[in-house]
């Protein structure tokens, strides 16, 4: 666990609230052993750095952006540093250049109202489209000597507010796609508000999208499930109910086995993808996930909703090497009635 590793901590120092580690773990757990590209804004003494570096694996690119010319020398393999001002628009599109758009941005620098909002403004569309861009220290937005104070004009706070009914612009009579409201709500899947920290999901739907996952036509399709063990013994479905199912291939097939599975009670799903692009995103309001985020439900059951035999058996060989076994594996046709 990423707190774990924060008070056990035998490198360089590091400063964070307890509170935001769960927080962590909720927004970035699908980022690791991924090739990431993760912004600290604010370094300090270097070492949470070093603790991204160790959460997110050895394929992610950490990158630490602070306006003091000390913070340099924590540069190392994987840790970057870019020294400049985080509302100086030309500098961050420089480190974009040179490093690429990020996955995360984790905005814990000035903690002043002026500075969140030019750095967001500037960096929201720049993320990746299913990036997580999360801004800490949010107490701030409460205090006059960064620009806040309760209900005041121009905070990240009170912007916050506005940006959810932004949120919900398509619900707004006489909105189109081209307002502002709805540009923000087509590009963002959700906002979380904790004690001083809002995080921003995004992604990449639009109206038309946004209504084929409240009303599929998949659920029309008159299909049934044969659900087979390794040893193609045939398994009633029933038996997954009050289980944890994970449907390994967010694809077609895998939307229609979903829809028959909720049909059928079965409510405890997950899609699970190795494609990054479909990671974080929701197929027909189930999410998608990595198998390795898999792993924090240990007696999960996996359908395996590819099309290609060759492709199941990939799939079986790449979970038993997780740790998960035969018998908790599962081959699927699909039939029509």
């Amino acid at each position: 666990m990423l707190y774990n590793e924060f008070i056990n901590n035998k490198n360089k120092v590091m400063t964070k609230v307890a509170h935001y580690f769960p927080i962590y773990e909720r927004h970035f757990s699908k980022f690791k052993n991924q090739s990431v590209v993760f912004w600290e804004i604010g370094v300090y003494k270097g070492g949470s750095l070093q603790m991204w570096k160790r959460y997110f694996g050895p394929f992610a690119k950490i990158v630490g952006i602070d306006i003091n010319h000390e913070c340099l020398r924590h540069e190392e393999s994987q840790i970057s540093i870019c020294i400049g001002d985080q509302s100086d628009t030309v500098f961050l599109q420089g480190i974009i250049d040179m490093h690429g758009s990020p996955d995360i941005v984790l905005d814990d620098g000035s903690h002043m109202m002026e500075h969140i909002n030019t750095t967001f403004d500037f960096l929201y569309d720049k993320l990746s489209k299913n990036g997580v861009y999360m801004v800490e220290d949010l107490c701030t937005a409460y205090w006059d000597s960064y620009g806040g104070g309760l209900k005041r004009e121009g905070t990240f706070i009170e912007r916050c507010k506005d940006l959810l009914d932004s949120l919900n612009a398509r619900h707004v009579k006489d909105n189109n796609d081209s307002t502002p409201m709805c540009q923000f709500a087509n590009k963002t899947f959700s906002m979380c508000f904790y004690d001083s920290v809002v995080v921003f999901e995004k992604t990449e739907w639009n109206n038309d999208t946004y209504q084929s996952l409240t009303i599929p036509d998949i659920c029309t399709e008159k299909k049934d499930l044969l659900l087979y063990n390794m040893h193609d013994e045939f398994i009633n479905k029933s038996s997954f109910i009050n289980k944890q199912v994970f449907l390994f291939g967010a694809g077609y097939k895998g939307s229609v086995i979903c829809d028959i599975l909720k049909a059928g009670n079965i409510s405890s799903l997950c899609y699970v993808d190795n494609d990054c692009s479909k990671v974080g995103s929701y197929i027909n309001g189930t999410r998608v996930i990595t198998p390795e985020e898999s792993l924090n439900s240990p007696e999960g059951k996996y359908i395996l909703s590819v099309y290609d035999k060759k492709a199941q058996l990939s799939i079986r060989q790449q979970l038993n090497s997780m740790g998960i076994e035969d018998k908790d594996i599962f081959s699927v046709e699909l039939c029509d009635y």
